[in-house]
């Protein structure tokens, strides 16, 4: 009876989430915000973690962003671990657009390689930018190196060429040099190239003519 019961409940979840979605679609907001609170943890943890981030966007489409960030602050990590990771990225994106650095820093750093390996890299490229703008390239730096080629290639490729300007601006030229060389042609293309462009200029800088003209002959059209 009890199976019957978990069952008839994540079909409720499963309707409702469909039903969300089609509101949503049709712009009828507010039936689709009923569809997708009407579902709750009990019915199904997976479900219920989608509904809230599609609850979340929903309000800052329209822009409810007290109401969005506690549809996402729902989500706990044990509903599921794609689902919050997402959710915690979204709300660092809102708090950022708030300028509430200290809760979009929390938010970011919530978000572990085990939760999602692209979202993790996202978010600690996020982190990255936002030390950045706030000068504080320690902290960027740790950010950018926490990001593995194996977590997703092109936010790696962007990672290190963020990271290549954070120690140019603290005139750590060698590091920068190294930094800019570990991007490959096969992590992104268009990173490689800002990359070696990046690395050109550099050797610019200290006269080192040869090792510019090497570094710009690198960059194809492709």
């Amino acid at each position: 009876m009890n199976k019957e019961n978990n069952s008839s409940r994540k079909e409720f979840a499963k309707t409702q989430f469909k039903s969300g979605l089609e509101f949503q679609e049709k712009g009828k907001y507010a039936e689709a915000e009923q569809a997708y609170k009407s579902i709750q943890r009990e019915d199904d943890k997976e479900i219920f973690a989608k509904s809230r981030v599609n609850l979340g966007l929903l309000f800052e489409s329209q822009e409810k962003y007290p109401e969005a960030q506690q549809a996402y602050q729902e989500i706990q990590r044990e509903d599921d671990k794609k689902q919050f990771a997402m959710a915690r990225f979204n709300l660092g994106l809102l708090f950022e657009s708030q300028e509430k650095y200290p809760e979009a820093q929390q938010a970011y750093q919530e978000i572990q390689r085990e939760d999602d390996k692209k979202q993790f890299a996202m978010a600690r490229f996020n982190l990255g930018l936002l030390f950045d703008k706030q000068e504080k390239y320690q902290e960027a730096k740790q950010a950018y190196l926490e990001i593995e080629r194996e977590d997703d290639k092109e936010i790696f490729a962007k990672s290190r060429v963020n990271l290549g300007v954070v120690l140019e601006k603290q005139e750590k030229y060698a590091e920068a040099e190294q930094v800019y060389k570990a991007i490959k042609r096969e992590d992104d293309k268009k990173q490689f190239a800002m990359a070696r462009f990046n690395l050109g200029l550099l050797f610019d800088k200290q006269e080192k003519y040869q090792e510019a003209k090497q570094a710009y002959l690198e960059i194809k059209r492709e």
